[in-house]
């Protein structure tokens, strides 16, 4: 496997400095601009619930690590609905409760590290963890993703734990937009599902390795009626295919030496989708649209 050096070596001013681009990292900053708390540098449905006295992100205390942590409950609101216990970095869709946009970012980590404590409220309710860093071109004016971060939550953890979220790789363009969401819910959010989170932070490596001989495609791209997976000489092990929301459209485990796959996606949405497929020799994640 290629090894392509993104990172020069760190100082530890300059890992002290790009721990500031997580803002709020450890949730140990809140307002009260509107008679409810609110994490600086987060934006959650609160101001889209705050009218029903419902609140979906919380200031938690006492916290493992510092003061305060986040607590994301997935909560009922008069006429409204369902709403997930969510907070993003970037914007959120009160219409299509989708997360879009992030802030300006420019380093390329490993892992996502932190503290965390779940439970969904049945086990038909998959909350996520999901970090996008993109790149768009500045010619042309097109964003891809140059790598993601993304758990799936289990069940439940009921005592605060540490986790670490490995990102996938694809390609070696620097990112310029760092996009964090974390949700309690999943596609089918489920009433007092929950999600509580705490320090926050990135592993810095010194390089990347990404696979750069792969013959692996997922086309066409755009997609319509079905997408083809095509991984060459390689053994496709697994495939699984999100949206920007995390929820899951497609996925496949246990091929049985499978080296082209053909899904059909006609009831699928149009919209930004991502499949990450692993091989017998390399794993990747492709930016896809329809």
């Amino acid at each position: 496997m290629r090894k392509i050096v993104l990172l020069a070596a760190f100082t530890l001013a300059a890992n002290i400095l790009f721990a500031q681009w997580i803002n709020n990292n450890g949730f140990e900053s809140w307002s009260n601009p509107n008679g409810y708390n609110t994490p600086d540098n987060w934006n959650s449905f609160n101001d889209f619930t705050a009218a029903s006295g419902v609140y979906t992100c919380m200031k938690g205390t006492p916290a493992p690590v510092g003061n305060s942590y986040l607590k994301l409950i997935t909560k009922s609101v008069p006429g409204v609905g369902i709403v997930p216990g969510m907070v993003t970095n970037g914007e959120l869709n009160t219409s299509t409760m989708k997360a879009m946009g992030g802030q300006p970012f420019s380093q390329t980590p490993s892992h996502l590290t932190g503290k965390w404590l779940f439970m969904a409220a049945t086990t038909a309710d998959i909350g996520f963890i999901s970090v996008y860093l993109t790149h768009t071109d500045a010619a042309t004016g097109v964003k891809d993703t140059v790598a993601l971060a993304q758990v799936l939550l289990p069940d439940m953890e009921m005592s605060w734990v540490d986790f670490s979220i490995p990102f996938v790789y694809y390609n070696s363009n620097t990112p310029d937009t760092c996009l964090i969401i974390a949700s309690a819910s999943g596609h089918s959010p489920l009433v007092n599902s929950y999600l509580y989170l705490d320090n926050l932070d990135f592993t810095i490596p010194t390089n990347i390795e990404v696979n750069s001989s792969s013959m692996l495609k997922v086309y066409p791209n755009p997609f319509h009626d079905q997408l083809q997976i095509d991984a060459g000489d390689e053994i496709i092990e697994s495939l699984l295919i999100f949206d920007a929301t995390g929820r899951i459209c497609y996925s496949k485990n246990e091929m049985e030496q499978a080296q082209k796959l053909l899904i059909p996606t006609s009831e699928w949405t149009a919209g930004q989708y991502w499949a990450k497929v692993v091989t017998n020799q390399s794993a990747k994640v492709i930016s896809i649209v329809k």
